[in-house]
């Protein structure tokens, strides 16, 4: 019952984008979520790129150290909540002599800022289509309103 309710509203919001041409500014967020789809799904691959590739890691090096990174599904569960911010640095050690070393929280912070620069990435290719989207418009605008001068 949840999944087919989420579909018709999925749906229904999908039909909303069909008539977005009558309301002028409904057009131009139905144009910026049409044109950052594919920032979007070129973050999610991304995203998960990195995230197999420090699950990977982890399980490598940390496979006898800690329970979480033992195969390869749990280390790919860790670095989500990882990158969630669910889950810190203790998480890949459960002994004090592991984490009075650096390469834990070496491993921890560069994970963080790869998956923020991502983040941060697609944030700014969202405000450029968007920005991009506001110039078209602009300037059909402002044809149209030559056009009516003349």
């Amino acid at each position: 019952l949840r999944f087919s309710a989420g579909g018709g509203l999925l749906t229904s919001y999908l039909l909303i984008f069909q008539f977005s041409s009558e309301i002028p500014w409904l057009h131009i967020v139905a144009a910026t979520i049409k044109g950052s789809a594919r920032p979007m799904l070129g973050l999610l691959v991304a995203l998960a790129l990195v995230l197999f590739m420090y699950a990977a890691t982890a399980t490598f090096v940390y496979s006898g150290l800690s329970l979480a990174f033992s195969d390869f599904w749990r280390a790919s569960t860790a670095m989500a909540l990882m990158a969630l911010g669910v889950e810190g640095p203790e998480l890949l050690c459960h002994n004090n002599s592991c984490l009075q070393q650096v390469f834990p929280y070496l491993f921890y912070w560069s994970f963080i800022l790869v998956v923020w620069l991502l983040l941060l990435n697609c944030i700014i290719a969202i405000i450029n289509v968007a920005y991009a989207v506001a110039k078209a418009e602009e300037q059909y605008v402002s044809q149209g309103m030559v056009a009516v001068q003349e």
